[in-house]
C-alpha cells in the first residue's frame, strides 16, 4: 500500500473547476462519482511501503503559475488539498514533489467499512492520463497558528454535512485543511505517545488549560460544557519512513511540515519528515 495527498485545481473536459467544487464547504463532497480532470502541483510523495488505513501516494497544491485560468476563492470553509489513492508503483514514479501534472481520476470518499460511524474522506481514485508540464515549482505550507488559527473550545456541531464553521469547530477546522499541507511552529507534546508513537500536540497558537506540566487540563465554559481542546492534532506516522522521537508532556519539538489526514477517527498531521527534540522536561 502506498500514499499520496495532494494540493490541487481541477479542470474539467468543458470548464476550468477549482478544487472548492471537489470538497465543498460541507462535510461530504458535491461531485461524488464524478471523472474529472485535473492539473495540479505535487507537494509530497509517500515512500513505497508506507501503510496507512487504506493507502495512499501523492499531494499536490493549487498551482501559483499562470497554466491554470486563475486562483481559487478564498474561503476558508473549503480545502485546497486533496488526497490521490493509488496502489501503482507505476503511477508513483511519475511524479515528483514540485511538479504540475495534469490526471483523470474518479471523486470518492473513503470510511472503513468496519468503522461506520467515521467520518468520510474524500479522495481521487484510478488516477490516469498522468502527464508532467512542469517541475522544480515550489510552494510554502499553511501555517498553523498564523496562515489559521484554531478555535479552542468546541470540537464539533450536533449535526452532520451542515456548512463547515472552522472558526468555532474543531472538526471543522481541521476538515477545512484536510489534503493541505501545513506547518507547525513549536509544537508541544500533550501526552505520551501510543503504541504506534503518535501524540497529541498543539503549536505556537492559543489554547485553553495550558498546565505546568505542558499538556492540557479540561477546562469548562461559561455554559458547562467541556472544553474539547479542538486545537491539539495527532501527530502521526512520518512519511519518509523516520521514526518520530520518544518525548514526554511538554516535551518541544523542532518545526513540523505535514500533511492534514482523518485516520483512525481522528485528524492526524503526517509529518514529512520526522521532528526533532528540543527541550526534553525533567519531572
Amino acid at each position: 500500500m502506498k500514499w499520496l495527498a495532494l494540493f490541487f485545481a481541477l479542470v474539467s473536459s468543458t470548464r476550468s473547476t477549482l478544487v472548492s467544487d471537489v470538497n465543498g464547504a460541507f462535510q461530504r463532497t458535491p461531485l461524488l462519482g464524478q471523472t474529472v480532470n485535473l492539473t495540479a502541483l505535487v507537494t509530497a510523495k509517500v515512500r513505497n511501503g508506507y501503510k496507512d488505513q487504506q493507502g495512499h501516494n501523492l499531494f499536490l497544491r493549487v498551482p501559483r503559475v499562470s497554466i491554470l485560468r486563475g486562483e481559487p476563492v478564498d474561503d476558508k470553509r473549503v480545502s485546497y488539498g486533496l488526497f490521490v489513492y493509488t496502489t501503482s508503483n507505476t503511477t508513483l514514479a511519475q511524479v515528483t514533489p514540485g511538479d504540475i501534472v495534469s490526471l483523470t481520476g474518479k471523486v470518492a470518499e473513503y470510511r472503513p467499512a468496519a468503522n461506520p460511524d467515521y467520518l468520510l474522506l474524500t479522495e481521487i481514485t484510478s488516477p490516469a492520463n498522468i502527464h508532467r508540464l512542469s517541475s522544480n515549482n515550489t510552494f510554502e505550507p499553511i501555517v498553523i497558528g498564523k496562515d489559521r488559527v484554531p478555535p479552542t473550545q468546541f470540537f464539533s456541531p450536533a449535526g452532520f454535512n451542515g456548512s463547515l464553521q472552522p472558526d468555532k469547530y474543531g472538526i471543522d477546522f481541521w476538515q477545512s485543511l484536510q489534503g493541505q499541507l501545513v506547518s507547525i511552529p513549536s509544537p508541544v507534546a500533550i501526552n505520551y505517545p501510543n503504541s504506534f508513537s503518535e501524540v497529541w500536540v498543539h503549536g505556537d497558537w492559543p489554547v485553553t488549560g495550558k498546565n505546568s506540566r505542558g499538556g492540557l487540563t479540561m477546562t469548562f465554559g461559561a455554559d458547562g460544557t467541556p472544553d474539547a481542546n479542538p486545537e491539539a492534532v495527532l501527530l502521526g506516522k512520518p512519511l519518509d519512513g523516520t521514526k518520530n522521537p520518544k518525548v514526554a508532556i511538554g516535551t518541544t519539538l523542532s518545526d513540523i511540515v505535514g500533511v492534514v489526514t482523518y485516520q483512525f477517527g481522528w485528524y492526524y498531521v503526517l509529518p514529512l519528515t520526522a521532528p526533532t527534540v528540543l527541550f526534553q522536561p525533567k519531572f
